[in-house]
């Protein structure tokens, strides 16, 4: 994990992110592999959740945690 305040971190947990949403909406594109595409997506939000609770004074990265729990959480009422 970079050092806290690094801009790094805020641009990792931002691509961790994106790429647990293209998972997320691959789900309803792909129908025979959702299961595959929701595992993705949840693993990506959690790590995105964990990177940015590092920087836990930034309000950037605030909202992409927010958002990660947000998509989490709509996976696990989905399921």
């Amino acid at each position: 994990i970079p050092e806290k305040g690094s801009s790094f971190t805020i641009e990792s947990c931002c691509i961790l992110y994106n790429m647990g949403l293209t998972y997320h909406l691959a789900e309803e594109t792909k129908p025979k592999s959702i299961a595959y595409a929701l595992e993705n997506a949840i693993s990506l939000y959690e790590m995105a959740y964990n990177l940015g609770m590092h920087l836990y004074d930034d309000v950037r990265t605030n909202q992409v945690v927010m958002a990660s729990l947000n998509n989490a959480s709509h996976i696990h009422h989905q399921l």
